[in-house]
């Protein structure tokens, strides 16, 4: 341990904020089991990760040029659009955006900036077929639930790999959005 922790004041203060949390009593029994099974480093490596993911749901992200007129495409849209249709319509539709960036009427380049704008959770992605189509992000974990047939309560820690593995949300407001869901 690090000589400037005092690890009395930091388990106190483990149990304690274990005794506020509803699910702490099955937090603490998950802990113990992973602990027991010899495998803290692999916990140190989870919960750095995790401390991280917290981190970055409370920063406010700063958008591109380029991230925010691709955000305001999707947005006007009617149905969910894809990477092409986004291109397109930045092609035929918007000339101004154009203007400010010839590299957005190409499908590659417009899928890169999408893919950033999910990376930030500003977007989410649906996946049909062999394409993947981008929306809100509360509007991809609803689909997702749906496409599952999940009505109701979700066991979170249970499906939240899954959920973030479908819409590339990262697991911290995938999270928050499923509870907010059920």
């Amino acid at each position: 341990m690090t000589a400037n922790i005092n690890p009395d004041k930091e388990f106190k203060r483990l149990v304690s904020n274990l005794e506020l949390e509803e699910d702490g009593a099955k937090v603490a029994r998950l802990i113990n089991q992973v602990l027991t099974n010899d495998d803290a480093a692999l916990l140190k490596i989870y919960l750095t990760q995790a401390r991280a993911e917290t981190k970055k749901l409370h920063t406010d992200h700063q958008l591109s040029e380029a991230e925010e007129m691709v955000r305001q495409v999707v947005a006007e849209l009617d149905d969910p659009p894809s990477a092409g249709d986004v291109a397109k319509y930045i092609e035929r539709q918007r000339p101004d955006i154009v203007e400010e960036s010839k590299s957005l009427r190409h499908r590659s380049h417009v899928s890169k900036v999408l893919n950033r704008l999910v990376a930030k959770g500003e977007l989410g992605k649906l996946r049909h077929n062999q394409t993947i189509y981008y929306v809100s992000p509360k509007e991809a974990v609803r689909q997702w639930k749906q496409q599952r047939g999940y009505d109701g309560e979700i066991p979170v820690e249970q499906v939240i790999n899954e959920v973030v593995e479908e819409t590339g949300l990262p697991i911290g407001q995938a999270q928050q959005i499923l509870s907010e869901l059920c």
